[in-house]
């Protein structure tokens, strides 16, 4: 929601906001000149609002949305306006079950560094990005986090594709396996009949090493190689991009050390993604002894 707000603001259009506390989020949109509301209340909907947008876990009964319908303001969901804007890009679309961010991320530094100047909605914040989860270009290219929770994606309008793995996950909103691998299908239905699909095999090794540790971000890492060259980056530079990538927020975040102790964040929630962790963790630190605290999402 942040990342749309602060695109759609620095594109013209007026716009405020609310949320339950204020935080760095909060105060970044204050300071590049959205009107911020701590707390939601009827009144925070200014008298000239053309359109609400709402995330996902807003319900119903919430007292702005309430406020919207009764004065007959149209009101969205945040994947029908990220797709009403995705119609006037050429939008590069990430989706899978795990590495969305890290794989949007690469792909953005890439074409950042080689001149595309892409407007970029990722679902971390990022060092090349002012620390910030989004980034509003002056090109025709989108690159998105693509996040198929509740069918979001399907209301995309993708350009190009990138399927970087499909395993069960979301089952408060899937009702099973099956139905999560169709809605990846439906999403793919979706490319137009020029469209880009790039579905990356996991590479055993690649020719250069990355400062992020873990196969899996190889693998993420050989997407981003994939999508980069089929959009004419040449691979000495999209290697040298990639060399210099240090991760993102909550992404095997090395938050600090206390004595001989190294403290890392990481968002992963999922079996397939504490694996993943752990084993990057074995794989930088061979000799350290691995503690973990999990956080049930």
């Amino acid at each position: 929601m942040s990342a749309l707000a602060a695109i759609l603001h620095k594109q013209g259009h007026t716009v405020s906001g609310s949320d339950q506390q204020r935080s760095a989020t909060t105060d970044h949109l204050k300071k590049i000149g959205v009107k911020i509301f701590i707390g939601h209340y009827a009144h925070n909907i200014p008298k000239q609002t053309q359109y609400v947008v709402h995330s996902l876990a807003i319900p119903k009964s919430n007292p702005e949305l309430r406020e919207a319908r009764r004065r007959k303001v149209e009101t969205y969901a945040y994947p029908q306006t990220v797709g009403h804007l995705s119609r006037f890009y050429y939008t590069i679309a990430i989706c899978g079950t795990h590495g969305k961010t890290t794989t949007t991320a690469m792909v953005a530094k890439i074409l950042i560094e080689n001149g595309f100047d892409p407007t970029v909605i990722v679902g971390s914040k990022l060092d090349f990005l002012d620390g910030q989860n989004y980034r509003v270009g002056k090109s025709k290219f989108l690159v998105l986090e693509a996040c198929e929770y509740q069918k979001a994606f399907l209301n995309y309008f993708p350009n190009a594709i990138v399927v970087l793995n499909i395993e069960p996950d979301h089952f408060d909103a899937f009702k099973n396996e099956r139905e999560y691998h169709k809605v990846f299908d439906d999403f793919i239905a979706r490319l137009p009949d020029d469209g880009i699909l790039i579905q990356p095999q996991k590479p055993s090794a690649l020719p250069f090493k990355l400062k992020v540790p873990g196969k899996h971000n190889m693998a993420n890492a050989a997407a981003a190689m994939k999508v980069c060259e089929t959009l004419g980056v040449p691979r000495t530079k999209i290697k040298k991009s990639l060399q210099s990538f240090q991760g993102s927020a909550r992404r095997f975040e090395i938050k600090g050390k206390i004595g001989r102790t190294i403290v890392i964040d990481d968002f992963a929630h999922h079996p397939t993604e504490i694996r993943a962790t752990l084993q990057a963790a074995r794989e930088k630190y061979p000799k350290k002894k691995i503690c973990v605290i999990f956080q049930p999402h």
